[in-house]
């Protein structure tokens, strides 16, 4: 079941860190451009050096959240998805996959099968006893 906590730390700090983004989004680089407009017209004021320490404490703990789960979680990055982490905890929970590795392996063998089906004269000429 330690396979299954980890799954779900992961999933928790995807979930953060998407919330962390979105919110940095809004008030940092990548935000409207007559929202920075404004921000740059009050940086010397004090309502803009508020918006600067901000912008600054949310992709900080944007930062540590992000090698806070990279320490932590036994998932690669590569599979830091949470369509993918719920097919992990599909694997675990009907008992096809025991480890990590099993995940991983049964997961992208569905992922080559979805990507390199099978042609269907192919698919019924091997179903077809001639």
């Amino acid at each position: 079941m330690y396979l299954l906590e980890n799954i779900h730390f992961t999933r928790q700090k995807i979930n953060s860190l998407y919330n962390l983004g979105i919110k940095y989004k809004w008030y940092g680089p990548e935000a409207p451009i007559m929202f920075r407009w404004i921000f740059y017209l009050l940086r010397l004021t004090p309502l803009g050096e508020r918006m600067e320490r901000l912008i600054s404490e949310k992709m900080n703990q944007f930062r540590r959240e992000f090698l806070n789960l990279q320490h932590n979680s036994l998932i690669p990055p590569a599979y830091w998805d949470t369509t993918i982490l719920n097919r992990f905890e599909e694997y675990v929970l009907n008992n096809q996959a025991f480890t990590l590795e099993q995940c991983i392996g049964l997961y992208d063998s569905e992922e080559k099968r979805i990507i390199n089906p099978e042609s269907w004269e192919h698919f019924y000429l091997n179903r077809i006893k001639l």
